[in-house]
């Protein structure tokens, strides 16, 4: 008899059959496997068991769709009703004792790990099946299979497995196929996203090769640029940048040297002063720890040992010639030596012509191999050598800024803090600016991932850090219980410390630098070779050509610390290999980036090859007092006090110090210049009051070490009657870097004139009025209009915020919306400038707010979120009445978080600011 059911549907027997099973598995089969899922982990603890777990589970995860069904985001709760049976049971079988295998249980098997791969096998076999047809020998032995594991693991199921033989055929036609259209379109969409992944893993192949300081270059050309560089030669590069930070007199200068082995004699032993830069290079056999330094020409042999890598299969070759002449030497020398090599390049050419540059004549390569070997080059050297390029980083507080000049993202960090001062409030402080500021350079792009490499991901954040606690010979404690004491102060330390800085640090070591023995160090200096191979940076390819051109400014820099741009083209044109023009403006934007020389686009004329050389010449302006007194001259006293106090440098000051420095004279302009582009000093708009012929000044931010004799409200006469506030606009970041502010007002500095105000003095018995500049610690204003002085904008600090006011003095001045777009706009386009274009602190947000006219700048908090819609009064939380509203800061939208430029990120993933560490902020008191 005909089914007329099956009429309907235009199916066969056999095709009804595989669709019945199809039923079966994917909507009963999925229940029965959902119930005993649920059993097994309890659905109110999964979403926080998935969170727990979420490391085993990623390496069983096969795509982004599943990822984002376990992880699903905004407020969606995971359950188990969102998973198929093939997910379910994998975390099954990842999660419980469940004996689910992969082979088909025997018929005696009936526990329930051999239900579940029942259950799944069929699923895959007809899921996967190319011939849509079962016969009714197979279906009734598949359903009955299929029926008896259902029923032992939901028997409850059974009247949906008897109901399952009522339903008629177009039902379970249309059902099936909406079940199968969407599998289609999952499927695909998991393709899609498999395709994708392939062509990024492709470019991450590719920019893996890259360092990261070109990947993040604006212009994108120098990736492709470079690969093509290393395409004509290239060697592994294992570099490890160490920067030693910490506050004055923790050690580090001390630390240093015992790492090298070195005895300290506290006698002799002075604070450094500005950056001590380890330019010199030292090897550290990672096998032994011992790190050896290389002096004087043997900087030049490990050079030229890089050069010869591209040739050692063919110089180890000539080695092995079977000449007799050879064969004699080989037994008195076990290792090609410089005599024996250049002897068998007689008998034998030693480069053949096919693997040489095609612009290297084969008389040339003879001619500059020769001067390497001569280095005494050991071509045996493989991997048991690094190169370490140590930064010693002074502790006086006038030189932070200046640090975060040489502060690196692929630097890894020993942080030093003196475990006698754990209750020093300021010594807390400042280790904390070294931990914020190091966080700034932690990359965002290390934990976004696709999801097939998700299971890479780790907790560490970079750059890694290593807290190094010192003078534990001063710890007073009961000599059994000293340990503790010291470990208790070394967490007094990072206990304000944000949570997510944590993720940084890699280690601790508590030690004396005088009493303890060589044992303690050689640990530290295993431990600092173990964490440098795991870097991203080690054994990375790095191209030949850049290689000879550091050859020859090593060479150089000898000589000069400081370069014409022509003459370092004339330079690289006299290479074996020379840069072209677009190339060797690569190598000197990434050896700018990596500060092993510094050079501005824009400040063409001049390269400085030796940084250390510049770090001088940024002391001699930006350091403490007792290292200037010697320039200090007696005519000039006054405008010293000044710019120790408020840090205005005059010209006569800039010749006081530069006076019997030839070097630093010669090349004075360029230099500033280059402070200028840093913003170590500012060069402010100059006011209409001055004549056109006085002589420059500057503001050095960092040298600014006074605050305002009173609240700058008082300072400047804000008073109900006498000014019109605007309500405050605050940038509200999640973590707001040290040195941010200093940035942000240099860049108003160029932009307007600093506001000067009249400030009484009392100097014994007599009161006098000096006018000075309204520039202090953490607070500036500045003039909007320059005739008038009517409107003048306020910017200071509170924790984690930027906060701007305007003061209108004007009594005819009409508030309006929108009137202070520009100086919002041009505000936030500065931070953004300078978070991701000129120091790439990708992990560095803010969102906008506004607060209260009203409220002091230190109680600011930033508690209200601009709207779209026009409001003309609030209710004031804080004032506990209402206000008249005006959005004078313009169509800043709904809580609109602002990303470094060209970061991805999504504003919904930082909703709410983070908690992290007090930032050394100064009030208006």
């Amino acid at each position: 008899m005909v089914d007329e059911g099956l009429m309907a549907t235009g199916l066969s027997k056999e095709e009804d059959n595989f669709i019945r099973l199809m039923y079966l598995i994917s909507h009963i089969g999925t229940n029965a496997v959902r119930q005993r899922f649920d059993q097994e982990i309890n659905p109110e603890i999964l979403p926080q068991w998935l969170l727990k777990n979420r490391i085993k589970i990623m390496k069983m995860v096969h795509n982004k769709t599943q990822y984002n069904l376990l992880y699903p985001e905004g407020s969606v709760v995971p359950s188990s009703g969102m998973f198929d049976i093939s997910l379910m049971i994998r975390i099954l079988r990842l999660s419980t004792n469940l004996n689910i295998t992969d082979r088909f249980p025997l018929n005696n098997e009936h526990d329930a790990g051999a239900d579940f791969t029942r259950i799944l096998f069929y699923r895959n076999v007809i899921c996967h099946s190319n011939c849509l047809e079962v016969s009714e020998d197979d279906f009734e032995k598949i359903r009955k299979c299929l029926v008896q594991a259902i029923l032992r693991l939901a028997p409850d199921l059974e009247s949906e497995i008897d109901a399952l033989m009522s339903i008629s055929p177009l039902y379970r036609y249309n059902t099936v196929m909406s079940r199968l259209q969407k599998g289609m379109e999952m499927l695909l969409s998991s393709i899609k996203q498999k395709l994708e992944w392939l062509v990024k893993r492709n470019e991450n192949i590719a920019d893996d090769k890259v360092p990261v300081e070109i990947r993040l270059m604006s212009n994108r050309k120098y990736v492709p640029l470079y690969l093509k560089l290393l395409e004509s030669g290239s060697e592994k590069k294992r570099d490890i940048r160490l920067v030693i930070v910490g506050k004055k007199g923790t050690g580090k200068t001390s630390l240093l040297k015992r790492l090298f082995g070195e005895k300290i004699n506290n006698r002799k032993l002075t604070s450094t002063n500005g950056i001590e830069i380890h330019r010199t290079r030292c090897k550290a056999n990672s096998d032994d720890g011992i790190w050896h330094r290389i002096v004087g020409n043997n900087e030049d042999t490990e050079r030229h040992a890089r050069l010869l890598k591209p040739y050692e299969e063919t110089l180890t070759s000539q080695g092995n010639q079977p000449t007799d002449m050879t064969e004699a030497t080989a037994n008195q020398d076990t290792i090609n030596t410089p005599a024996t090599i250049l002897y068998k390049r007689e008998i034998t050419p030693l480069i053949s012509t096919e693997r040489q540059p095609a612009n290297l004549s084969l008389e040339q390569a003879f001619s500059d191999i020769e001067t390497m070997l001569v280095s005494q080059v050991d071509l045996n050297d493989k991997e048991e050598y690094a190169t370490l390029l140590l930064w010693d980083f002074a502790g006086d507080e006038e030189f932070y800024h200046t640090h975060q000049t040489f502060l690196s993202p692929d630097a890894i960090y020993l942080v030093v803090t003196k475990l006698n001062e754990a209750v020093d409030k300021e010594a807390q402080a400042l280790f904390r600016l070294w931990m914020d500021s190091i966080h700034c350079y932690s990359r965002l792009e290390n934990e976004k991932k696709t999801s097939d490499d998700i299971r890479n991901i780790s907790e560490d954040l970079d750059p890694p850090v290593v807290i190094v606690g010192t003078w534990k010979d001063a710890v007073t404690s009961n000599s059994a219980q000293i340990k503790n004491a010291c470990r208790r102060n070394l967490l007094m330390f990072t206990e304000a410390i944000a949570e997510d800085e944590r993720g940084h640090i890699r280690g601790d070591v508590i030690l004396s630098n005088t009493e303890d023995n060589d044992s303690v160090f050689h640990q530290i200096r295993v431990d600092i070779l173990k964490l440098a191979r795991t870097r991203k940076t080690w054994n990375q390819n790095y191209p030949l050509k850049f290689i000879e051109l550091e050859k020859r400014l090593q060479k150089k820099k000898k000589e000069l610390p400081i370069i014409a741009f022509g003459e370092l083209k004339h330079i690289s044109a006299k290479t074996q290999n020379p840069l072209n023009g677009e190339e060797l403006i690569l190598f000197l934007k990434f050896h700018h980036e990596i500060r092993a020389l510094v050079y501005f686009e824009d400040l063409p004329d001049y390269i400085i090859l030796d940084t250390q050389w510049l770090s001088d010449a940024f002391k001699c302006i930006v350091t403490a007092k007792k290292f200037q007194t010697p320039c200090i001259s007696i005519k000039n006293q006054k405008r010293w006090e000044e710019f120790h106090s408020m840090g205005k440098l005059h010209e006569e000051v800039l010749e006081d110090i530069f006076k019997g420095e030839q070097m630093f004279n010669e090349h004075k302009e360029h230099i500033l210049n280059v402070m200028e582009k840093f913003d170590i000093i500012i060069r402010p708009i100059k006011s209409e009051e001055y004549s056109s012929d006085e002589k420059r000044c500057y503001y050095v931010p960092c040298m600014i070490k006074s605050v305002p004799e009173c609240d700058i409200y008082k300072m400047f006469n804000v008073t109900e009657n006498t000014c019109k506030k605007s309500t405050w606009l605050c940038f509200k970041f999640r973590f707001l870097p040290p040195h941010l502010m200093n940035h942000l007002i240099a860049s108003l500095c160029r932009e307007y004139e600093v506001a000067e105000v009249n400030v009484i003095e009392q100097e014994r018995r007599n009161y006098t009025t000096q006018r000075v500049i309204a520039l202090f610690r953490g607070i500036a204003v500045f003039e909007l209009k320059k005739t008038t002085k009517l409107s003048k904008l306020l910017i200071a600090t509170c924790e984690n915020c930027i906060l701007l006011q305007i003061f209108e003095f004007g009594k005819r001045t009409i508030i309006k919306r929108g009137m202070y777009k520009h100086i919002a706009d041009f505000v936030t386009e500065e931070i953004n400038k300078i978070i991701s274009t000129r120091f790439k602190m990708t992990n560095v947000k803010f969102e906008k707010k506004w607060e209260c006219c009203l409220t002091k700048p230190e109680s600011v908090i930033g508690s209200n979120d601009f709207s779209a819609e026009e409001i003309t009064e609030y209710y004031c939380k804080k004032c506990t009445s209402t206000h008249q509203f005006t959005d004078v800061w313009s169509d800043l939208q709904s809580n609109t978080l602002c990303l470094p430029r060209g970061s991805e990120e999504s504003s919904e993933t930082n909703s709410k600011p983070e908690t992290t560490s007090k930032n050394l902020n100064v009030s208006t008191k």
